[in-house]
């Protein structure tokens, strides 16, 4: 069962929530670190990213798998598993969930899983989860 993080300090793990002059454009689904990360989708991985340009933040990783109907699925803190243009099925493991450390005190581990459709526009992870 999938957790969302909930509300702390730096505000809300939900879609479109605030984040001072801009959107969330993601969800934040509670982890641990060291635990695995599957997409439950079937795809291509077309990019290994770093969510971060900030000097001593470039461990931080993100792994993007687009669908077959163009849509860009992406999980930001994993250690990735797999490599660009690896294929991925519903039971494939792409990544591990990193530690987030000191890197935002007060807010829980999490993987940020965000969509971006085919038109560039965030859609709502949790209405493809079924939550």
């Amino acid at each position: 069962m999938l957790i969302l993080r909930g509300n702390d300090s730096h505000g809300s793990g939900a879609f479109m929530a605030s984040r001072g002059n801009r959107k969330h454009h993601g969800i934040d689904i509670s982890g641990a670190p060291g635990g695995l990360v599957c997409p439950q989708l079937i795809g291509a991985v077309t990019k290994l990213g770093y969510p971060y340009a900030a000097e001593g933040m470039q461990h931080f990783r993100y792994v993007q798998v687009t669908d077959p109907a163009g849509n860009a699925h992406r999980y930001f803190y994993v250690t990735p598993l797999i490599e660009l243009g690896d294929q991925v099925t519903l039971d494939t493991v792409v990544g591990i969930v990193q530690d987030r450390g000191g890197l935002s005190p007060g807010m829980g581990n999490h993987v940020h899983y965000e969509i971006i459709d085919k038109t560039g526009r965030y859609v709502n992870p949790a209405k493809f989860l079924g939550m």
